[in-house]
């Protein structure tokens, strides 16, 4: 198990609560959880942004005096930079991942936004193309199982990570989207866990319901240590053989909506309307308000494609190579011409964001359609076989139609002309490629 924080310096609670982590298992304290966990912690991810301290930075928490900043030296947002890889942060954390290849990581953060009664939200991977049964056993198993630990064994409340919106009438989250790092891994068939504390709690308060739910976490993780190792190396096992030679039920999921459940929940929040029905502004002297609401957080594909044998790309295309091994997706070079059956994407257009994002304006669309043709694989071409560990993460990142994957963070800008064809070709099928 991975536990980190500070990724957003500004948000200090999973800093100070991994700390402490640390110091009461080296003093023999809660010695019981390395019995069954091998823990990695990195209290401080962003030590650029925490040294940037100002009183000015998030004054909406309720403590402590000043922190650091939310970016690190460089502006960028280590919590975006999943899928690009930019920030050597993110490229160190990858190889991490890599090397010690945890099964379960936790993120530690801060949250403010709607006024509601949870101490800790949190979040797992939920990215349709991932494996659906860590997807499944994050969100359905070991969460609520996490919980319901937590509220028993502490005096606060706890519920996944979300806002209202509609008058109180959904709970609401953020995308799930791979340049987020909980859904990133979950593309790597690996669990994760999202933690946020509640920035209008107090400070003390956020320190230590930080560490009682990372506790609930590793207690979890060693009672359920066989089913998470189970867990992990089956879905690895099934995106292997899922790449040995696909059929038409193989599919990658590059475009995804968000769906409410079909059961309503109730959340704890606030009562923040006058008798007409109006929002008022808040005080912090609300009464306490339960709602019945739409938990919007199931994400369903509304673009799939075939889950491809292989890609392969001209060796002038060294930095997708770069990049798709910092991701530590095997990438090989072809040795041998070859005449290969594939799938040649034509581009009919592409539309891009109006406004700069993490120093990126993103292609927040491209309309190709996939033309079969017989190509020459020429020697010093690059291959990447989807028969691997990490062969749906590379799928997503290469196919020119994922909304986050390499095309959208700007890759592949000279290739989008209409009428041209993709550099990035799909064999649909098994071949004997040396």
């Amino acid at each position: 198990v991975f536990l980190f924080g500070n990724i957003h310096a500004g948000e200090v609670c999973g800093k100070e609560a991994l700390l402490m982590l640390a110091r009461d298992l080296g003093l023999g304290d809660r010695s019981d959880i390395l019995d069954d966990l091998v823990l990695l912690i990195a209290p401080l991810y962003n030590p650029d942004g925490n040294d940037a301290f100002d009183p000015s930075n998030r004054t909406g928490q309720l403590g402590p005096i000043e922190m650091g900043e939310r970016e690190n030296a460089a502006g960028l947002d280590l919590n975006r930079d999943y899928v690009k890889l930019e920030a050597p942060e993110t490229r160190a954390l990858t190889k991490l991942l890599t090397q010690w290849d945890p099964h379960l990581t936790v993120d530690t953060h801060t949250t403010n936004g709607s006024h509601h009664r949870y101490l800790i939200t949190y979040m797992g991977p939920r990215h349709p193309a991932g494996d659906p049964e860590v997807v499944a056993f994050t969100r359905d198993t070991l969460l609520p199982a996490i919980d319901t630990r937590f509220e028993d064994q502490t005096d606060w409340d706890s519920f996944f990570y979300g806002n209202f919106s509609d008058n109180h009438t959904k709970w609401t989250t953020y995308p799930a989207e791979p340049r987020y790092g909980a859904a990133s891994r979950g593309l790597r068939n690996r669990l994760s866990i999202l933690s946020e504390a509640y920035s209008y709690a107090p400070y003390k308060d956020r320190v230590l319901g930080t560490l009682a739910f990372c506790e609930a976490i590793l207690h979890e993780a060693a009672q359920r240590k066989d089913e998470i190792k189970k867990l992990v190396k089956d879905a690895d096992q099934r995106t292997i053989d899922a790449g040995k030679d696909p059929t038409d039920d193989d599919t990658v999921a590059l475009r995804i909506e968000a769906k409410p459940f079909k059961d309503k929940v109730t959340v704890l929040g606030y009562d923040e309307y006058d008798d007409e029905g109006n929002r008022t502004e808040w005080t912090g002297d609300e009464a306490e308000q339960d709602y019945e609401v739409e938990l919007i957080n199931d994400f369903a594909a509304t673009l799939s494609v075939k889950r491809a044998f292989a890609y392969v790309f001209p060796e002038e295309l060294t930095a997708i190579a770069t990049v798709l091994q910092r991701h530590a997706i095997e990438v090989r070079e072809i040795r041998e011409d070859t005449e290969l059956a594939a799938q040649v994407y034509r581009i009919d257009g592409h539309d891009t964001a109006d406004r700069p994002f993490e120093g990126h304006t993103m292609v927040t669309s491209v309309r190709a359609a996939p033309v079969p043709r017989s190509v020459n694989a020429r020697p010093r071409m690059f291959l990447v076989r989807t028969v691997q560990k990490l062969g749906l993460l590379a799928s997503y990142l290469l196919e020119p139609q994922s909304s986050d994957g390499l095309v959208a963070w700007n890759f592949f800008d000279d290739h989008l002309a209409p009428g041209a064809d993709f550099p990035i070709w799909r064999i649909p099928d098994y071949a004997p490629i040396t």
